[in-house]
């Protein structure tokens, strides 16, 4: 594929006498002076010098068509020369200055300055697409082939270069009267570097930080975009980020259709899909699962075993809780301290309770059989809950409690269970 690239055709210099005077040989418009920190400019370019003519003649006739008035001049249109693109910029070395330096006085870091030159390249783009769910990458590889325009200035009387004479040679015009074909061509590309020109054009101030404020004046699009640090000052690395900046722009044109002037493609591609699957083994599946199957079923057995213990289900919500401790004679000795409040009475703190059967009728023989030492009667025994110890009889396994019928196989051995709080 063809397309364009920007690459160095001039001098990266450091700041000095010397440099200046090989500028001057180069042809470079302006020099290191302007440049911070000798200067107040951090970031500078001039990226017009030899631009196409505008307007292309003098007088033009009236109303619409750009018609010159008179005799159509032989260089109407012709295409002379492409833009060299003269860069200076200055960034932070971060190193400090030393108490002593001269520019400490206005300084607190080192600015290295940097210039240099960019001829626009007709260059072959190879590009690498990668397309693996859900991230895209690409790589591009540019092998630079020949100017765009491979023409340049001839200099003055005073050795600089005289922008305002016709470049040479000029068999290397680009005409639209000999070749068209390539007449568009250079006109693309000169449309897309004009458009590229316009995010360089221009210039960012920088005032020192002392006596300060610290900050950047900007005179540029060049902020727009991503060859700048958040301060507004140059990247170290503006050489190659100019490069990448320009080729991604032009690659950019590839999501345009109507852009595409190719009449046959032939394209590699290669396409992967990542699926997430499960193996399921049955081994692993029973190693895992059968030690919870085991104790789950050792956990309900027990439990099926206390139900049939004791004859009944139980639950610990609160009405439960409630209709268990419904005793009057409790009623009686915590009068005074139902809410719980301190100090809390020493007599009712140590009466000692039980849980067990409320006697409430007159069996001497069943009282004294099973230790019970109050009033009451087997046949009358109906309710459970926590008492004094002369009121509570032990829970006999199989007795119709709260409604509880007795199991129908007959009498069972009495059980006692005596739970002391």
């Amino acid at each position: 594929m063809l397309g364009k690239t920007l690459v160095e055709g001039g001098t990266i210099a450091p700041s000095g006498a010397d440099d200046d005077e090989r500028l001057t040989e180069l042809g470079a418009p302006f020099n290191m002076s302007i440049l911070a920190p000798r200067g107040r400019f951090v970031y500078y370019a001039d990226v017009d010098e030899g631009e196409y003519a505008r307007p292309q003649a003098d007088n033009f006739r009236k109303g619409s068509g750009g018609i010159p008035d008179g005799e159509i001049p032989v260089d109407l249109g012709v295409f002379k020369s492409e833009p060299a693109l003269w860069i200076g910029y200055a960034f932070n070395s971060t190193v400090k200055l030393a108490e002593d330096d001269p520019l400490a006085k206005n300084w607190t870091h080192r600015y290295d300055a940097r210039i240099m030159r960019c001829i626009h390249m007709e260059t072959k783009y190879t590009v690498s697409w990668n397309f693996t769910e859900p991230f895209f990458n690409s790589t591009v590889k540019l092998e630079p082939q020949r100017p765009v325009l491979d023409t340049s200035f001839p200099r003055g009387v005073d050795g600089k270069i005289n922008y305002t004479l016709d470049p040479g040679p000029a068999e290397n015009y680009i005409s639209p009267r000999s070749d068209v074909g390539l007449y568009k061509k250079t006109a693309a590309y000169h449309a897309v570097g004009d458009m590229f020109r316009g995010f360089l054009r221009g210039h960012v101030d920088l005032e020192p930080p002392l006596p300060g404020p610290y900050y950047a004046q900007v005179y540029s699009d060049v902020t727009k975009t991503r060859l700048v640090e958040k301060n507004s000052e140059p990247k170290q690395n503006l050489k190659d980020e100019i490069e990448t900046f320009y080729s991604d722009m032009v690659l950019s044109l590839l999501s345009a259709p109507e852009m595409l002037a190719v009449a046959e493609e032939q394209l590699t591609v290669n396409r992967s899909r990542l699926q997430s699957s499960f193996v399921y083994v049955p081994e692993r599946l029973w190693q895992c699962y059968a030690p919870v199957v085991f104790i789950t079923l050792l956990i309900l057995l027990f439990g099926a075993f206390t139900i049939w213990q004791d004859g009944t289900t139980f639950s610990t919500g609160f009405s439960r809780i409630l209709v268990t401790t419904r005793n009057t004679t409790l009623d009686d000795i915590s009068r005074g301290a139902c809410l719980g409040n301190d100090p809390f009475p020493l007599e009712l703190m140590h009466t000692r309770l039980k849980f067990g059967v409320l006697a409430n009728s007159n069996d001497p023989e069943y009282m004294r059989e099973h230790g019970y030492q109050g009033i009451g009667d087997f046949q009358s025994v109906n309710h459970c809950a926590f008492g004094v110890a002369s009121e509570i009889a032990p829970i006999v396994r199989g007795a119709p409690y709260a409604g509880l019928t007795k199991r129908r196989n007959g009498q069972v051995p009495i059980k006692s269970e005596m739970e002391d709080e």
